[in-house]
């Protein structure tokens, strides 16, 4: 017999899960909060299950779960059937389809079912919300937020692995009073907000120090190419030198901002010796495709104001436009 409050192990939330999603009612699989309405819950608890925020589960629950799942009207006869599920020391489960073998072994191609299951409950969820949106600027939003979802998880799985399984828990405002729940969804918005700005301080700098760290060897590679460029040279090769120059151009800006609002990076390079970088290699090009620019704005400091740094990236950016013009018109 099933105790009365059972702990909720990770054995045990996982069970009734993969249950969940392995065993349709009347066709459908059930969502966590369908089946919590289904016996008798408030729609947030077969989450609050699964998820392990509750610490314990009631054994009358348990055979409601099983009964429902099983499609089985005797209350004992589902009870063994969870006992055999939930209390056995080894990991099997109970298949109430299997007439000979009354119990399936934990496989890949098991895993795979609850995949697919899983993959089909996140499609039915985007569906939805896509469905509620009225206007084609929150339908594209949507797509592009699932886009950016599947980036993340193809560019760095193990990072946004992480992110994605911190659990966010539901306040339910009966449970905690209208007032607090409020509370507790403010707070978590601006955790959201610190967690964005946190990721893109860390991007840039790391970003900005390896900008620092490489600059002067590319420098030297970027000013041997542009030397080299004849009547041979492809409008792709070309645009590359000068994309290399553009990318010199942002990233000294973005360096500087950072000094002024009191960012320390462990390399530091002089102003002088960036915009000479810059101001040579642009040049260099120019001077290449016979076009004519001259630069007259002095080279800015950290204490320059916003105004004098605006017009000194105009300046370097005017000369790449028109770098990138006279390629595109060849």
């Amino acid at each position: 017999m099933l105790p009365i409050k059972m702990d909720l192990t990770e054995k045990v939330a996982a069970t009734l899960r993969e249950l969940r999603l392995e065993y349709p009612v009347n066709g459908e699989i059930l969502t966590a909060e369908k089946l919590s309405k289904a016996i008798g819950n408030n729609r947030a608890w077969m989450s609050q299950i699964e998820s392990r925020r509750l610490k314990k589960i009631k054994r009358e629950d348990i055979i409601k779960i099983y009964k429902l799942l099983h499609n089985e009207n005797d209350d004992k006869k589902a009870e063994q059937i969870a006992e055999a599920d939930l209390c056995s020391p080894f990991e099997t489960r109970y298949d109430s389809d299997k007439r000979c073998d009354h119990f399936v072994n934990d496989s890949i191609s098991e895993g795979i079912v609850s995949l697919d299951n899983l993959i089909s409950e996140l499609r039915d969820i985007f569906l939805d919300e896509y469905k509620k949106r009225t206007n084609s600027l929150d339908r594209n939003a949507l797509l592009g937020t699932i886009e950016s979802m599947i980036s993340n998880f193809q560019s760095d799985f193990e990072h946004t692995n992480t992110i994605y399984t911190a659990s966010i828990s539901y306040a339910d405002p009966e449970y905690f009073g209208e007032k607090y729940a409020k509370e507790y969804y403010k707070s978590l918005d601006d955790v959201a907000k610190n967690y964005i700005i946190n990721l893109h301080e860390a991007f840039e700098k790391a970003d900005t120090d390896s900008f620092l760290s490489y600059v002067r060897e590319t420098y030297s590679d970027l000013l041997k190419d542009i030397n080299t460029i004849d009547s041979n040279t492809s409008h792709e090769d070309m645009m590359d030198l000068v994309m290399w120059i553009d990318s010199f151009n942002r990233h000294t800006f973005t360096y500087i901002d950072r000094i002024k609002s009191g960012k320390h990076h462990k390399t530091t390079i002089s102003l002088d010796e960036l915009f000479n970088i810059i101001t040579n290699l642009s040049t260099a090009f120019l001077n290449k495709l016979k076009l004519n620019y001259t630069y007259t704005i002095p080279i800015p400091t950290f204490k320059s104001s916003k105004s004098e740094l605006d017009a000194k990236q105009l300046e370097i950016s005017n000369a790449i436009m028109l770098i990138i013009k006279h390629i595109s018109n060849k």
